[in-house]
């Protein structure tokens, strides 16, 4: 900790996500909210959309953002995946997680996961599984530019995870 102008500042520790620009996408105000707290807690830029249509226009607009988290079970579907990707402004291909409450009805709604997704993940109630796999991802792609070895495995390979 330091003091800067009489204010005590944190340094962020190794787990946090300080500095980092998420969108934030899901149809429950009540997640985005929930979520938006637990990311911000961790020192992450959070923007939220309620919607496809909503999320595109933000993505089209601002500056690149280093992570996008899609609710899986959108009426967009997986085509909303595709199309942040393909026009994200500049820079690297952001990391691209999709989460949802059942892996039942998102195999039975879309059916795949879209190329571009870097990780399917089950959503829990805390958001804590989610900042946890985001931090994981982040180190992952630093240690790849490395030139290091990843610790986990890309997972959006098309095939989903068996429903529990």
């Amino acid at each position: 900790m330091f003091f800067n102008s009489g204010r005590l500042l944190t340094v962020p520790s190794p787990g946090s996500l300080h500095g980092v620009r998420i969108l934030l996408v899901d149809e429950s105000s009540f997640i985005r909210r929930l979520f938006t707290v637990v990311f911000q807690e961790l020192g992450a830029l959070v923007t939220s959309a309620a919607d496809g249509p909503q999320a595109v226009r933000i993505v089209a607009s601002e500056r690149p953002f280093d992570v996008l988290i899609i609710e899986g079970l959108l009426r967009e579907g997986t085509e909303l995946c595709d199309d942040l990707c393909s026009i994200s402004p500049g820079g690297p291909k952001p990391i691209v997680i999709l989460y949802t409450g059942s892996v039942r009805q998102y195999q039975l709604r879309h059916g795949r996961i879209p190329r571009c997704v870097d990780a399917f993940v089950v959503k829990d109630a805390t958001g804590e599984g989610l900042a946890e796999k985001v931090r994981e991802l982040l180190d992952d792609r630093a240690k790849v530019q490395a030139g290091r070895p990843a610790s986990c495995e890309i997972q959006g390979s098309g095939v989903l995870p068996s429903a529990r």
